[in-house]
């Protein structure tokens, strides 16, 4: 929508933000929604709800694009963010069933093998590509949780 670009700005750490706050609330729908990104947009950290009434982060930076708190912009964030149909799937948000590593995985796989290009399936074979993306995942994962 025009006038809402600063909305782009935030998109990563709102994706971010909605993955944490599920992945910290163990299964506790209400209070993922409680923990809301149109307060934090605004650089306002406390008084979300009885149940998280403040963020438990370091200071952040000041220099970042804050929006302003009751611009058309944060209106509109804050509109989306508590449509009854998009809380409603949020507070069903799975704390332990996230996508995030398979979609690093393929993201890492069209790196080395685009979809925009035709391999042949031994020429791919032979370039072992498949067998080290495997290998380079699970080392991934594997130092994460070591």
């Amino acid at each position: 929508m025009k006038g809402s670009e600063q909305i782009g700005d935030w998109a990563h750490s709102i994706s971010n933000h909605l993955y944490w706050a599920a992945s910290t609330s163990d299964g506790d729908g209400e209070l993922v929604v409680q923990k809301p990104i149109s307060n934090h947009v605004c650089d306002k950290h406390e008084g979300h709800g009885d149940r998280f009434p403040a963020c438990q982060h370091a200071a952040l930076d000041k220099s970042r694009n804050w929006i302003l708190p009751g611009s058309k912009v944060h209106k509109e964030l804050k509109m989306i963010v508590s449509n009854k149909y998009i809380t409603k799937d949020i507070k069903l948000l799975s704390p332990r069933e996230q996508t995030s590593q398979l979609e690093s995985f393929h993201s890492l796989v069209c790196q080395f093998v685009p979809k925009s290009l035709h391999y042949f399936y031994d020429a791919m074979k032979a370039r072992y590509i498949q067998q080290l993306l495997i290998l380079h995942n699970i080392y991934k994962i594997l130092c994460r949780h070591a």
